[in-house]
């Protein structure tokens, strides 16, 4: 009679491999801040998780393999992350994604720099562009809702809206590589300015969000809008 894994071994096994599939996801993270993904060899990244190669190819089967769960797990992140505040006004969805980008988590340089690396090896690697494409499919569907919500004076669709945001934060973040001058403060506050600016908004009116008022006088919850200014 041959004896069978208990149900308990079986879960505990599953999460150590799980974690330590998340283990070697960190460090390719971390080798492409440090030295870039072409500069990884797979001894690099076996050899940053004390393992051999062959008991990190037991958890991926390449380096690539690793390369492409941790462009899934990147885009899942973001992406649930700037959904999560499903409650507040678009206005104010729109506003914390502003915050997000440019001064989430303390780190968005480091963001930055995946990003641009993560589209750059795109190029090449199909499955990774395929990632992408499905990512900016998700985000593009996500801010056309937004803005779908949100009145727009300047006449422009809630798609067209959504696709000249992501083009002028992808410009925003190829250029923060390269020009010093372009700190985090001043980008946000570029990028906050462009997202007013496709919205057709007047310079003179430049808050978003706001709280909206529990019920309106007919008992719905009225909409806060970002309006163009009289002036």
């Amino acid at each position: 009679m041959v004896a069978r894994e208990a149900p308990d071994a079986r879960k505990a096994g599953k999460s150590k491999g799980q974690l330590r599939r998340r283990v070697i996801i960190r460090a390719l993270h971390d080798l492409i801040l440090s030295k870039g993904y072409a500069e990884t060899s797979l001894s690099d990244l076996a050899g940053s998780v004390g393992m051999s190669v062959s008991h990190l190819l037991y958890y991926f089967d390449s380096k690539e393999a690793v390369l492409e769960e941790l462009c899934r797990k990147l885009n899942s992140r973001f992406l649930a992350e700037i959904t999560a505040a499903s409650d507040d006004s678009p206005e104010q969805r729109v506003a914390a994604l502003v915050d997000h980008i440019f001064t989430g988590g303390g780190r968005p340089r480091q963001a930055h720099r995946l990003t641009v690396e993560m589209v750059a090896l795109s190029m090449h690697r199909p499955k990774i562009r395929e990632i992408i494409t499905e990512f900016n499919d998700q985000w593009t569907a996500c801010l056309t809702n937004w803005f779908e919500e949100i009145p727009r004076p300047s006449g422009i669709s809630a798609e067209d809206a959504a696709v000249r945001v992501r083009a002028v934060l992808t410009g925003l973040v190829n250029n923060t590589q390269f020009d010093a001058r372009l700190d985090q403060r001043r980008v946000r506050r570029l990028f906050r300015e462009a997202i007013l600016d496709i919205l057709g908004v007047s310079s003179s009116h430049r808050q978003m969000g706001g709280q909206r008022p529990r019920h309106a006088p007919d008992g719905k919850e009225p909409r806060q809008m970002i309006t163009r200014s009289s002036s």
